[in-house]
């Protein structure tokens, strides 16, 4: 089975790269920070491309998102690359019915496109009820 795959930078302050992989639209976010100019200049960026503002998934590798991100796009998954998140992060995403994980308490993430998107606890556990 053939999937295509497509990798664009979007943006390069604050850094956010989409990975277009069939019909999943994920994006990488390199900094958790984003301030007014930055907003504005990435909307600017993101209507230009016609891009979508509701990625499937967006990643980040900090303890915080900055409310700016959660207010700019709507992603269905979040997944920080963390020990810990932040309560006010943690309710963000809550209150907008985003699905979330962080590796500090989920471990490595895994998707198929048969689950979803599934930690590797879980899938361990799955495997020990196998054996």
């Amino acid at each position: 089975m053939a999937c295509n795959l497509n990798v664009q930078s979007i943006s390069a302050e604050p850094p956010l790269l989409q990975l277009e992989i069939g019909d999943l639209n994920w994006w990488l976010l390199g900094s958790d920070r984003i301030w007014k100019k930055q907003e504005h200049q990435l909307i600017k960026s993101l209507q230009e491309r016609g891009l979508k503002y509701s990625p499937d998934l967006l990643f980040w590798s900090s303890r915080s998102l900055d409310k700016g991100w959660l207010e700019i796009v709507e992603p269905e998954v979040a997944i920080a690359a963390a020990n810990t998140i932040q309560p006010k992060t943690l309710l963000q995403l809550q209150e907008r019915g985003i699905q979330f994980y962080w590796t500090g308490r989920d471990g490595a993430m895994q998707w198929t496109p048969e689950g979803g998107w599934q930690t590797t606890l879980e899938r361990v556990a799955e495997d020990e009820e196998l054996m």
